[in-house]
């Protein structure tokens, strides 16, 4: 078998775009929008709702419960990529509620492609640019920050063929090894 076909694939972790989780910010409950952004509950909305719900935001900015939503859903957004670093990060502009939007540097999680000084990183950002040139959606799902205070993603591409779970797509296709928080001395905190 080739170290392709050995190397350990990820489980996808992907959400569901718009929900949100009310929190306990000290002075008053908040929407967590993630990214370390909260938006202060009103007093009447502090009534409705208690910590720990999850909601979304509707356009007229009126929160509504999502009943059967779940934590495993939280911190998934539609974005809009506006930049290929490299092969495994991204710089994306996220709607992280309806009409906020938020430019990230995210490092895709889980993975290691080769630096950008060689040439298998240079054939790893040439193999995610063509992939991104024939994307019409990308949905990110996101967790906490590595040591350079990157976000970490899950990206999921949109195109004519399907998803792509781009995360897995590189290391299918040669262009990354698997590598988990302790290989970076991290605390990435995935496995």
């Amino acid at each position: 078998r080739s170290i392709r076909e050995l190397q350990e694939r990820l489980k996808a972790n992907r959400g569901t775009t718009g929900l949100h989780q009310i929190v306990d910010r000290g002075e008053r409950l908040a929407v967590d929008l993630g990214f370390k952004l909260y938006w202060p509950l009103t007093a009447e909305q502090a009534k409705r709702f208690a910590k720990g719900d999850i909601v979304r935001i509707a356009s007229d900015d009126s929160l509504r419960l999502a009943e059967h939503a779940t934590k495993a859903e939280l911190f998934t957004y539609a974005a809009t990529l506006r930049r290929v670093v490299d092969g495994d990060t991204l710089v994306v502009a996220l709607e992280v509620s309806p009409g906020v939007i938020i430019e990230q540097k995210l490092r895709l999680r889980g993975l290691d492609c080769p630096e950008m000084s060689t040439p298998e990183g240079k054939a790893a950002k040439r193999f995610v640019d063509a992939l991104v040139a024939k994307t019409t959606a990308v949905i990110i799902n996101t967790s906490k920050p590595d040591k350079y205070d990157r976000y970490l993603a899950d990206v999921f591409l949109m195109t004519d063929s399907g998803e792509v779970f781009l995360n897995n797509h590189l290391i299918e296709n040669g262009h990354a090894v698997r590598k988990d928080a302790a290989d970076f001395g991290d605390n990435w905190g995935f496995k």
